[in-house]
């Protein structure tokens, strides 16, 4: 079983052969989750810090992991022996490890990362910050998969329709909805990647992360169609039916970047900056994605008298 240290040195090898000085892993999965399932922990399996918020940072000198205080003395714990060092964070997810990229990295250089795992907005402010330097980003490498050999697999469990008695609108009256506010946007689609949405939106719940009850999946609403990609297998036979009735369709999980690719050159895609990934956002072609606000958050926080009485009912 490989050390903490191995897997540091394996990643700094790659590193070298991609020509980047440092590289980013955070604590995210490619839909912005707090929490992620197994397959996307890689921060955890390269530094053994197994808290749910952190940032791990790899210079060819130095690895360093910034978290806050409710984790300093499990992550000093958990850190040591190994050749990663904690950097306490004054403020709870403040992105101080960029002024230390500012003040560390040589001028002209490159930062690695992953980008499914990081927003359009986490990146342009980075890229605002480390300009001064000429520093460059290259967000396309996913240099984790290449040398975590047993990483875990998808989440595989099938998910179920949550019972109309538990849900403050249909599934038709969400998407009608939603497409009302897209309509007002100018938007003809509507990409949406966070899974607490797509659970709201769809009336769907899973089993895919601890404690969440929400299925790893994109959700892309059209004027005729909602068009749902997600592992194959987790969707029954007769589940899929009454989504079909619905107007939902169902693709492969990788498939949403090729849909992406291939959309009406006409379309308008509405995205939301803080939760639409780095590479989802680069597959949009150019000028069709308008960038905004969640459009789902607000219809969700308000609740029906049906979904007040069930949360009465649950505490």
């Amino acid at each position: 079983m490989q050390t903490i240290n191995q897997r540091i040195e394996l990643l700094r090898q790659a590193m070298r052969r991609e020509g980047i000085a440092a590289y980013l892993i955070p604590s995210a999965d490619p839909h912005q989750s707090e929490y992620v399932a197994a397959h996307w922990k890689s921060r955890e399996w390269l530094s053994g810090f197994t808290g749910s918020a952190g940032i791990l940072v790899v210079t060819l000198d130095h690895a360093g992991l910034w978290t806050d205080s409710r984790y300093f003395l499990q992550a000093e714990k958990e850190l040591f022996g190994t050749c990663v060092t904690l950097q306490k964070q004054v403020i709870p997810h403040a992105p101080e490890h960029v002024n230390w990229l500012v003040r560390n990295l040589p001028e002209g250089s490159t930062l690695g990362l992953d980008g499914r795992l990081f927003s359009l907005g986490q990146l342009r402010y980075l890229a605002k910050n480390l300009h001064d330097k000429s520093i460059e980003i290259n967000s396309s490498l996913d240099l984790v998969s290449g040398i975590w050999e047993d990483r875990p697999a998808l989440p595989a469990e099938q998910v179920f329709e949550l019972a109309p008695a538990y849900t403050g609108h249909s599934r038709a009256e969400k998407l009608a909805r939603i497409r009302s506010a897209m309509a007002e946007k100018g938007a003809g689609a509507y990409l949406i990647s966070t899974l607490d949405d797509i659970a709201w939106i769809l009336n769907i719940r899973a089993a895919d992360v601890e404690y969440n009850p929400v299925c790893i999946s994109y959700l892309v609403l059209d004027g005729k169609a909602a068009h749902w990609f997600v592992p194959g297998g987790k969707v029954g036979t007769d589940f899929h039916q009454t989504l079909l009735a619905d107007g939902v369709i169902l693709h492969a999980y990788d498939a949403v970047e090729d849909w992406l690719r291939r959309s009406p050159k006409d379309q308008k895609i509405w995205v939301d900056t803080t939760t639409v990934s780095v590479r989802l956002f680069n597959t949009i072609p150019d000028g069709q994605a308008l960038q905004g606000d969640n459009l789902a958050a607000p219809m969700k926080a308000l609740k029906t008298d049906r979904e007040v009485a069930q949360l009465r009912r649950a505490m």
